[in-house]
């Protein structure tokens, strides 16, 4: 699949009746994120982090996004509900490109609620050798991520040791909190699915929008 806003492609795989892509998607303006204050907080346009602010991880691992940004809300929303302004009955766009969209929290059982970590994780790239056997073809890499929780320094952390990648779902009490699919290096069971802080830098992936009954 090729992207058509900045012509990057990106391996695609069928994954329980789904088009998914098989790598994390890398769109956007690359932004600082060293310190606790570099938030994506221009809503004119689409903002990334790479990880250490080094192009060269967002080749291999894709953009890190907060959770408002990955949505295309405004930025304001990383400490707020925005629930009317999140579409969980139908598809949800977020930045994924035209005709593809962020993931439900019902796909997201259904991708990787029957899967094991052993079977979703990349071979390579993991700490002491935590990869998986990636059998699935989806390719899920420990992207690291920016740290949202480190309030004197910011930065980032984690890279090779885990992943995590949003998915569709409203907190029902904490605003300041998204969902996330979490994998570490010494998992091999079925990922978590975890509240995670909506200022964290992490991972997107996007799935192609289908007919009901896919």
């Amino acid at each position: 699949m090729t992207d058509p806003r900045d012509g990057k492609k990106y391996a695609t795989i069928k994954l329980n009746g789904y088009t998914v892509m098989a790598q994390n998607l890398d769109y956007g303006t690359q932004v600082p994120g060293m310190k606790s204050t570099d938030n994506q907080a221009d809503d004119s346009k689409v903002e990334k982090y790479c990880y250490n602010d080094s192009a060269l991880y967002c080749e291999r691992y894709g953009g890190l996004y907060q959770w408002a940004e990955a949505l295309a809300l405004p930025s304001r929303c990383n400490a707020e509900s925005c629930a009317d302004l999140v579409d969980t009955v139908g598809f949800h766009r977020g930045i994924c490109p035209e005709g593809w969209h962020l993931p439900g929290n019902a796909e997201w059982v259904d991708l990787n609620g029957i899967y094991s970590a052993e079977e979703l994780k990349s071979i390579k790239y993991w700490y002491q050798g935590g990869g998986g056997s990636n059998s699935t073809g989806f390719t899920f890499l420990p992207a690291g991520e920016r740290r949202a929780t480190d309030k004197s320094t910011g930065g980032y952390g984690y890279l090779s040791e885990s992943g995590t990648i949003w998915y569709i779902a409203i907190h029902p009490t904490n605003l300041t909190y998204g969902y996330a699919v979490f994998m570490y290096y010494g998992d091999d069971g079925v990922p978590q699915q975890t509240p995670w802080y909506k200022a964290a830098g992490e991972s997107v992936r996007c799935i192609q929008d289908y007919a009901a009954g896919k």
